[in-house]
């Protein structure tokens, strides 16, 4: 079908590889193609039957008479129209706006053209320029003798093509010089030699350049530096060694004045706190503080508490990475609409930092109307929010936010008479929170460690929740740090969380079935403390052409560790309170495969165990499967624990949600541009949760013998609207083994089809 449409001396461009490569890896050597093959998806070219379908319908002659028409017809009501200059003037914009559209028609096609893709047809010539590219790469990477040829398949209108690397002995690093009339500088890079990128006896390799053309302006920018810029850097290569052997030459010029690089120090420093306002303040208004001259500061900020986050100081040496800090610093506080750093060199030879900040409104006013999806549902739930939000009142740079939020989720209620039904919640939150650590510490402590961009948080709530099968009241108060280090760790440590929940109602059907669970205790009236700490990991590519994307995460939870100092059933005897430890870890990756296809993958495992007297966890804490972001061919909380079949319900529904104390999940998704913002997907889902302690479900304890048995696998396509601001998500997903099913009858991926499919909608990317 794909060639149907192709000239008789015309050859679709299917493939192309790389062969003979060893050292060189072939996905940087892809990118040199001068003829991609179309895209498909799941092996079929998609985009490609769309503009075919588009073209069999694309009548060029039949525009051009359209287009001659149209000139014909306004030529003529413009001839009758002399004299009127606006009537003129109006059918000639008429006549130009029609002809652009069919002209556009002319040249790109209908719909269906443009949306597709058109077909690739080998061309001998680009053939021949991909060798070129391909040696001129391997020759950057010091391969200067490498050989490049390719050969071409062609049959049954089809072409594919084979590119033979013969990469040859590549050429190493052999002596390293530095020349540079700057002794000051020459001294700071032998000092810091032990970082250079340029190693004896390495390949060759033009990048490993340019990084170090970097590291050099960024250690010199960070030493005093200010006006010394790249071009100052160059690198002298010389291939006519022997042996193969490279010597390179790092050369840094001087100055146009000839005269050394100079070393900048700060001077005093200058903010305008304030620089929308008009100039109005005299000197004598101005606040000193340390060596830094505020403006427009009054009695909105303690000079003290601002000093703190700056990075810049007056008298140290210039320093780049201080000014990036400073930038990163203000920007979290979410105080400023603006943010400018500039510098003014002083008579004395000496850098004058000047910040210029233009202050957000102290009091905001927000409604946010949103979809939120949690780990324990199928559907996005519908939110709506309204907050108020306060800035710096108490000036220390504080915020404090006052939010309710009414959020509508839909579920199955166990009850046989309920049905699917609305789940609501109603919550009030009140938060204060400051940029630094409330701790007793010193001064220079918490200047030191301003650079962690810490935060302090402390948090009332309550919630009210109306669900088909109970009703409860949640009253949360916490504190809580969190801060970043200076790569792209994130951390949250909650040293108290104190959460008090009482159930109203609880109808008499689903009672039964907690007590038959044996998780009555869950639904009690009861007090929870926690002690949690918190921290991801991850590494954001810039580009495709970067490293993929990593996400590692994990999360520690002592729930009712306070009970081990305080006995709280003194206190309130009527209130059941929780003992337990809790540890979750995960890791995902995005690997860029090609510029529209993307490789997935994510990691899960999770472990609960409750101690202390009531031996039961809190029912949130628990985990569930089933869902639009774990196992997506089954419905929420449906899955597990182990080999356990919970029984049907007159109504043909599941019974409570499956609980389990174990989690293990892993999932895989490639993932491919469609065509605008249509994306595709295939995906394969494999996990299960399992109790760790001897219940009325003898097969969903967790087994070294058998816990490989008893992990569900799932599988589907789904389909994403990339809006880049928005990502819709729609999932189809199937059973392929099933665990709650007998042994020896669990592998139903021979009839995969004739399996009932779980739709899932979400927002995001499920990871």
């Amino acid at each position: 079908m794909a060639t149907r449409l192709l000239q008789e001396d015309e050859y679709l461009l299917v493939k192309q590889k790389i062969k003979g490569t060893q050292k060189v890896s072939k996905q940087a050597l892809a990118q040199y193609y001068q003829q991609q093959p179309n895209s498909t998806w799941l092996g079929v070219p998609f985009l490609l039957w769309v503009y075919q379908a588009g073209q069999r319908s694309f009548r060029p002659a039949a525009i051009q008479q359209r287009i001659a028409q149209i000139e014909a017809k306004f030529d003529t009501k413009i001839a009758a129209a002399v004299g009127d200059n606006r009537e003129v003037q109006r059918l000639q914009q008429r006549r130009d706006k029609k002809l652009k559209n069919q002209e556009k028609y002319l040249t790109e096609g209908n719909l269906l053209m443009r949306y597709g893709e058109p077909p690739t047809i080998y061309d001998p010539h680009q053939r021949a320029a991909t060798e070129q590219y391909l040696l001129a790469h391997l020759h950057t990477r010091g391969y200067f003798n490498a050989q490049v040829s390719s050969s071409v398949k062609l049959c049954d209108k089809k072409a594919s093509i084979t590119y033979q690397i013969e990469e040859n002995k590549p050429y190493v690093l052999g002596e390293l010089r530095l020349n540079t009339p700057d002794q000051a500088i020459e001294k700071l890079l032998q000092d810091h030699q032990h970082q250079s990128w340029l190693k004896k006896g390495d390949h060759y390799d033009q990048e490993v350049l340019h990084q170090e053309r970097e590291r050099i302006y960024e250690l010199l920018s960070n030493h005093g530096y200010f006006s010394f810029n790249r071009q100052y850097i160059r690198f002298d290569v010389d291939t006519t060694a022997a042996d193969n052997a490279v010597v390179i030459e790092t050369a840094i010029d001087m100055p146009a004045t000839g005269q050394a690089h100079p070393i900048f120090h700060i001077d005093q420093m200058e903010w305008d706190f304030d620089a929308e306002q008009a100039e109005e303040a005299t000197k004598e208004q101005d606040t000193y503080y340390n060596g830094i001259t505020f403006r427009h500061l009054k009695r909105q900020s303690r000079p003290s508490v601002l000093a703190s986050k700056l990075a810049l100081c007056p008298l140290q040496l210039y320093r780049k990475q201080d000014l990036i800090e400073t930038q990163r610093r203000l920007s979290r506080l979410d105080m400023f609409k603006y943010i400018h750093i500039t510098y003014d060199i002083s008579d004395n030879g000496k850098l004058v930092p000047r910040i210029d900040t233009t202050l957000s409104n102290r009091f905001q006013l927000a409604n946010e109307l949103g979809f939120q999806v949690s780990h324990n549902s199928g559907l996005p739930k519908p939110f709506y929010k309204f907050s108020l939000k306060g800035r710096n009142l108490f000036r220390r740079l504080e915020l404090l936010e006052l939010a309710t939020q009414v959020g509508v989720e839909g579920v199955a209620a166990t009850t046989t008479t309920k049905g699917f039904a609305g789940s609501q919640t109603y919550s009030v939150d009140m938060s204060i929170s400051w940029p630094q650590f409330l701790l007793p510490l010193k001064a220079t402590t918490h200047a030191h460690l301003e650079q962690l961009r810490p935060m302090t948080k402390l948090s009332l709530a309550y919630a009210f929740t109306r669900h088909p099968d109970y009703t409860q009241d949640t009253l949360t108060s916490l504190m809580r740090y969190d801060w970043k280090d200076q790569g792209r760790g994130a951390y949250e440590f909650t040293p108290l969380r104190i959460e008090l929940t009482n159930t109203r109602r609880i109808e008499d059907e689903f009672k039964e079935q907690l007590k038959v669970l044996q998780q009555y205790k869950t639904f009690e009236p009861s007090w929870g403390s926690l002690l949690s700490f918190k921290g991801s990991f991850r590494d954001q590519p810039v580009s495709d052409t970067d490293p993929p994307h990593s996400l590692l995460e994990f999360l520690f939870e002592s729930g009712g560790a306070l009970q081990n100092f305080i006995d709280l059933r003194k206190i309130m005897p009527k209130l059941a309170h929780y003992q337990y430890i809790k540890f979750d870890l995960g890791y995902g990756q995005r690997i860029p495969l090609r510029p529209s296809t993307v490789f997935a993958y994510r990691m899960t495992t999770g472990i609960a165990s409750a101690y202390g007297k009531e031996k039961v966890l809190p029912y949130s804490r628990y985990y569930f499967m089933g869902s639009s972001n774990g196992m997506r061919a089954w419905l929420p909380r449906s899955l597990g624990p182990g080999g356990h079949s919970p029984p049907k319900k007159a109504n043909n529904r599941q019974a409570m949600g499956q609980l389990g104390e174990f989690l293990l999940q892993g999932s895989v998704e490639l993932r491919q541009q469609l065509v605008g913002f249509l994306e595709g997907a295939l995906f394969v889902d494999a996990g299960n949760i399992w109790t760790l302690h001897d219940n009325f479900r003898k097969d969903g304890k967790f087994s070294f013998r058998n816990f490989y048995k008893e992990i569900a696998v799932g599988t589907g396509v789904g389909l994403r609207l990339n809006f880049k601001f928005l990502v819709l998500r729609l999932d189809v997903g199937l059973k392929l083994y099933d665990p709650a099913r007998p042994l020896g009858e669990r592998f139903i991926g021979h009839q995969l089809f004739l399996n009932q499919p779980v739709f899932n909608i979400g927002l995001d990317y499920p990871f």
